[in-house]
């Protein structure tokens, strides 16, 4: 089945599949640290394919919100995969 960090390491240059499972691993680790919000913004956007408008309507928050939403997200998983803690 589909997991919400696959679309992050699909497209990624072929590795030895040990590298690539500790990878998918640390993406999954960082992914599940986010706030419920945050792993449904990215969710969303990343895989659903769903624009920013599209999901605040969906999740019943304002474009402003989710967008910020989307951002924290995004710089909390940057500091995360870069072995930074929150």
């Amino acid at each position: 089945t589909a997991h919400p960090t696959d679309e992050l390491t699909d497209d990624l240059p072929s590795q030895d599949m040990t590298d690539r499972s500790a990878l998918r691993m640390d993406i999954e680790r960082a992914f599940a640290a986010l706030t419920p919000e945050e792993r449904a913004a990215v969710a969303l956007h990343l895989n659903a394919g769903l624009s920013f408008g599209e999901i605040a309507a969906v999740c019943g928050r304002s474009l402003p919100a989710v967008y910020r939403t989307y951002r924290r997200a995004l710089s909390r998983l940057r500091i995360l995969l870069n072995g930074g803690t929150l």
